[in-house]
């Protein structure tokens, strides 16, 4: 093994102490049992870097600098994973401790595949698992229905009621009185024969010269339609929005009603102004994946990401996500979180 040659080459010298071979720095923890394997306890072994710092992010500060210039021996990892390690050795100079690196590539190679490590470690998940089954519902959007009045003056007022506050089965009715006492605003109402009749809205009664009119949004036309039917007649069930305006106004007038349930019909929603990640690249069926598999591959900084995924009915699907291994990866983008989905559903994921 090289980490055996290094230690015996570069230890074993006449200096040595009856306790000891020497002391070894190592990069890694991963370093540090490999070299605590091999030199057991002729060798004091100590890790330069604090455990709880990922390996990509760690900078050797002054101190451990200085501490690494005492030492006998220092081993790394190697193949690009300490980013740090040429440039502190060479500015270190003649101080620089003996830097021996534990990973090699076989002859003839000059680069790890990292990529086929990736998808091979992808299909062995998919084709082995094991599996976790979860559920996926979208969010529940709040629906809502508007009043709208529209006074003698030709002001207006557009009012918001949620669904779930009314009552089951609620009517216009309902919606007319929870929406305007939620506001503040007074309603003057008779009950006869015909049900509820409204006589006045806020400051504005009727006289013998008009009347309140009810009227109903058309969804299908973007228009409001006068009602035939009486304010407890209209069922909510079946119309999203109604609206009061005096007899003698004219329709085109009455503001059309405007809610957040509409959001998402430009193709915006909750996460918009945040960057949507783009696969830099997509590899479909690799051959030892189960069929219909597909590979994205993304460049995410460190950081929160949301995984979204779209489907116009119930779906099923297999999805493992992995990271990258490689510090190129981590210093030019190039690696990324993979996932794999039965119905060619494009995502990303919280990396």
């Amino acid at each position: 093994m090289l980490i055996t040659s290094s230690l015996a080459g570069c230890l074993g010298t006449g200096d040595d102490t009856e306790d000891g071979l020497g002391t070894v720095m190592v990069s890694t923890y991963h370093v540090q049992q490999l070299a605590e394997a091999v030199g057991g306890d002729l060798v004091d072994v100590q890790l330069l870097s604090p455990s709880n710092i990922p390996v990509h992010d760690y900078e050797p500060t002054p101190a451990d600098v200085v501490t690494l210039s005492s030492v006998d021996l220092f081993l790394y990892h190697g193949l690009g994973l300490e980013t740090w390690v040429d440039a502190t050795l060479d500015s270190m100079g003649s101080s620089a401790p003996k830097a021996v690196s534990t990973h090699a590539m076989p002859d003839g190679d000059i680069a790890l595949e990292f990529e086929a490590i990736l998808i091979a470690d992808l299909c062995e998940h998919l084709n082995e698992g094991p599996y976790e089954a979860n559920n996926l519902t979208g969010e529940e959007e709040e629906h809502h229905h508007v009043l709208v009045v529209l006074y003698p003056d030709n002001t207006s007022l557009v009012l918001e009621a949620e669904a779930d506050h009314l009552p089951e089965n609620a009517t216009g009715w309902n919606l007319t009185t929870d929406a305007l006492g939620d506001n503040n605003v007074t309603i003057n109402a008779t009950l006869g024969t015909w049900g509820n009749y409204v006589t006045g809205i806020g400051a504005f009664e009727a006289d013998a010269s008009w009347y309140w009119s009810l009227y109903v949004w058309n969804e299908t036309n973007a228009t409001w339609d006068y009602s035939s039917l009486g304010i407890d007649d209209v069922h909510m069930d079946d119309t999203e929005h109604i609206a009061w305006a005096p007899s003698t106004s004219n329709v085109t007038d009455i503001p059309a009603p405007e809610t957040d349930d509409h959001a998402h019909e430009d193709g915006h929603d909750e996460h918009e102004g945040h960057e949507h990640a783009s696969a830099e690249e997509t590899i479909d069926e690799p051959s030892a994946c189960p069929d219909h598999t597909m590979i994205h591959i993304y460049g995410l900084e460190e950081g929160e990401h949301v995984l979204e995924f779209e489907a116009s009915g119930i779906e099923t699907f297999d999805l493992v996500v992995l990271k990258m291994g490689g510090a190129h990866a981590h210093d030019d983008h190039d690696h990324g979180d993979d996932d794999h989905d039965d119905h060619d559903d494009d995502d990303h994921d919280d990396h």
